[in-house]
């Protein structure tokens, strides 16, 4: 028998029987052996599984499932025939009521570990999800690859960048896919080859694809490694996207790493370069390359959360919307505020805003573009500071400059937060409560189901504190002070 490291109870290869206690911080079931930790992809809490151990690290292992010997009342037929080798879902084999209690549950451990509190005291709002996940996701990106010595497209597996060809993908917005894959037949016909990250070689990279099924406008992006692939030998893609239904098309050139999906330079192949959609009654825009939610369902659910969170506002009071993208809640809120202030790096998103605000006749909404970090100042010079702020950050979270920012100088009683990461979410609550303000609610909403990614409509309040020397110490590092002696 093969020797193992006296504190690894299992070795690669072998074949055990494990019980699922639960999940871990993403999808794969958690099991354990004399406290040893070994996850499992595609298993469910409380199953008993056979399982071939895949690696044995010291800190925990990882397993390979062979059978599932008593399955779980919540498991179910997946829906996707890509589902388990596929990297882009990881939860279709669990019953959509079970998926959004598993992540509740997440949210719940993750903020009560944060706060240092017992999970019951966590205050959660009733849970948000789709009845039907089908054709929800509104923007995809296919990579393409070669196989057989054919052009094809997909998605990379679940662990790895190994491509998987699809043809099929449910919770797609259906026409967006029949452009994608358009996009790819077309391109067989040009004869350009794929490019492969591992030489460097070849032209084509991806096809990214934005639709609305309310607006009916589908832009695709055709992603190429070389400038010197010419727009003419795109010809036939082009003519396939439009016969899909594709309203517009660029080409992106991205000799980045493999990891990025679009570089910097964009042109316009054909069409509108933008694709409207619409939430809530006002027309929104997203440019090529832009920021905008890509859930039909989630787009309005975090729109009817982001306002229940603000509450009454005062009247003659504003609102700053930081990292707001393309506009989507400043302007959504326009009527809730005298004035609503939006910062977004992207000049792009930015733009799309403006013309949002223009096309509705919304007059109360400014929008700057730069950093948040930089243009908080603006807002903290101005004579009404806000009275509530909203952040939706990136998946890393706010900088801790930034939320010192808002507290110190911007002093808003209420600050709503938009996450879409639980891990961050749980370490920017620690700062905020370290900063005065203290965590009052939080909703869950299931943008993307069959996966284990969740979105947070989370609500602090600003409090009144006793002296922190540890607060003020933070806050004089912000504002680029020397901390005082004795602190």
């Amino acid at each position: 028998m093969r020797e193992r490291p006296s504190t690894v109870p299992v070795y690669r290869d072998e074949v055990v029987e494990l019980r699922v206690d639960d999940f871990g911080d993403g999808p794969d079931g958690l099991c354990r052996i004399d406290g040893y930790v070994i996850f499992v992809a595609e298993t469910l809490p409380g199953e008993l599984i056979r399982v071939r151990i895949s690696s044995a690290s010291r800190k925990f292992g990882r397993g390979e499932l062979l059978e599932v010997l008593e399955p779980s009342p919540d498991r179910v037929r997946p829906i996707c025939p890509h589902f388990g080798p596929c990297g882009g879902c990881q939860l279709q084999h669990l019953a959509p009521r079970a998926q959004v209690r598993a992540k509740e549950s997440r949210l719940r451990r993750t903020l009560a570990h944060a706060l240092r509190v017992a999970p019951e005291r966590i205050e959660m709002g009733a849970s948000r999800a789709p009845s039907d996940a089908a054709g929800q996701r509104t923007k995809l990106a296919l990579h393409f690859g070669e196989q057989d010595g054919e052009l094809v497209a997909g998605y990379f597996g679940r662990r790895g960048r190994e491509l998987l060809p699809i043809e099929v993908c449910p919770v797609q917005e259906r026409r967006g896919l029949e452009v994608a894959l358009a996009a790819r037949d077309g391109l067989r016909a040009t004869g350009l080859p794929a490019f492969d990250p591992h030489t460097g070689r070849g032209d084509l990279r991806a096809v990214v694809v934005r639709s609305s099924e309310r607006t009916q406008e589908i832009h695709a992006t055709l992603v190429v490694a070389h400038e010197g692939v010419r727009v003419g030998a795109l010809g036939p893609a082009i003519d396939a996207m439009r016969a899909a239904g594709a309203t517009g098309g660029a080409l992106n050139l991205n000799d980045g790493p493999p990891d990025r999906l679009l570089g910097e330079r964009t042109r316009a192949l054909f069409g509108v370069q933008h694709v409207e959609d619409e939430v809530h009654g006002i027309r929104y825009r997203t440019s090529a390359g832009a920021f905008f939610q890509t859930s039909s369902f989630g787009v309005d659910a975090l729109v009817e959360e982001v306002r229940t969170a603000l509450g009454e506002v005062p009247e003659g009071a504003h609102i700053a919307d930081l990292y707001c993208g393309s506009g989507l809640f400043a302007l959504a809120l326009a009527g809730h505020a005298d004035q609503v202030f939006g910062i977004e790096e992207d000049e792009r998103a930015v733009e799309d805003a403006v013309q949002a605000a223009e096309q509705a006749g919304i007059q109360n909404v400014r929008f700057r573009a730069g950093r948040v970090e930089g243009l908080i100042s603006n807002l903290a010079r101005m004579r009404d500071k806000p009275h509530a702020v909203i952040v939706d950050p990136p998946r890393a979270g706010c900088d801790a400059r930034v939320l010192a920012r808002i507290a110190d100088r911007l002093q808003p009683r209420r600050l709503v937060y938009v996450s879409c990461d639980p891990d961050s979410l749980g370490r920017d609550a620690s700062r905020l409560r370290d900063l005065g303000y203290a965590f009052r609610r939080a909703v869950m909403i299931d943008m993307f189901p069959h996966t284990a990614h969740l979105e947070t409509v989370a609500v602090f309040d600003r409090t009144v504190r006793r002296r922190d020397p540890a607060k003020e110490r933070l806050l004089a590092r912000v504002r680029g002070e020397r901390p005082a002696s004795g602190g």
